[in-house]
């Protein structure tokens, strides 16, 4: 009897090879999906809406593993924001380097480098947004939701401000299997201070600003590319009030010169800024933090 496979959506004859046993429980072929099926598929993708998938058993525990060591970056900074009650803002980002060297040490010997953690900046971000108490955060790139969740929680704690974040819409994708959608994250007792907007910050970036006017902290992370960081950066610091902080993720690597360009067009209206390297010199966690004037 001849065996088939599936290949898209065609069913292939694949002939017998010698000395091969395929074991019985393996299936040979797949049924194809209905026409409603593919008609909804198709449109959903037009549309530029995430396929519909189902939260597995796996994807649950990877969600509550990483929710676990986002709360050791919230304790760690706890702790150091209490050590710096009544100190600016500026004073705790610079004693903050210790925290962000012990948890970049603590993951590197973990080993699990799947995670795609980087919990350096989501502590920082975290740090940022409990000391300065923002009223309008706004996000670009969110997929896990990592710097997401971590906001949320700061502005929940802090009993005000509300968040804007902006993707694509792309699915999140763990050991090469779709998972969820974007954000799964995030906890929905913090979604009523979430505004998820999704499209490309390329496009949208000018409507949200247009919404929310004056932001306290802007975070440039979807794609760390130098044109699509200057068109972020571009819309977001003239927005940015005094005072306000601009996070960029991975600014100034792979080719990617923003940082250096951006601090000599807006040296003047910088009030203080530092990149952070930790972890491995191979792969380290590098992202940048500036105060504006």
């Amino acid at each position: 009897m001849p065996k088939y496979a599936p290949l898209g959506q065609a069913f292939i004859h694949i002939p017998p090879q010698r000395g091969a046993a395929m074991p019985d429980a393996e299936p040979r072929w797949k049924a194809r999906p209905s026409l409603a099926t593919r008609g909804v598929r198709r449109l959903r993708f037009k549309l530029g809406l995430p396929p519909r998938v189902k939260m597995t058993a796996e994807a649950s525990k990877f969600i509550a593993e990483y929710r676990e060591w986002l709360g050791r970056g919230i304790d760690k900074a706890d702790e150091h924001l209490a050590a710096h009650e009544g100190c600016s803002v500026v004073d705790t980002l610079k004693d903050s380097r210790g925290i962000m060297g012990e948890l970049a040490e603590t993951q590197e010997k973990s080993g699990r480098r799947d995670l795609d953690l980087y919990l350096p900046i989501h502590t920082m971000v975290y740090m940022v947004c409990r000391k300065l108490r923002p009223q309008k955060v706004v996000e670009t790139g969110v997929e896990k939701g990592g710097t997401s969740y971590m906001i949320l929680e700061a502005l929940d704690r802090n009993g005000s401000g509300r968040l804007w974040s902006i993707d694509t819409g792309s699915v999140f994708v763990h050991r090469k299997k779709i998972v969820s959608n974007i954000g799964p994250l995030v906890e929905d007792r913090t979604k009523s201070r979430w505004n998820l907007i999704k499209g490309n910050a390329q496009k949208v970036m000018g409507d949200v600003l247009a919404e929310t006017g004056d932001i306290d902290v802007f975070c440039a992370g979807q794609t760390h590319t130098y044109e699509v960081q200057r068109h972020e950066g571009g819309h977001a610091w003239p927005r940015l009030r005094s005072g306000g902080i601009f996070v960029l993720d991975r600014a100034d690597r792979n080719g990617n010169k923003y940082l250096g360009e951006f601090m000599a067009e807006h040296s003047g209206s910088v009030a203080w800024h530092e990149t952070y390297k930790e972890g491995s010199s191979a792969d380290p966690f590098e992202f940048t933090v500036i105060v504006k004037k």
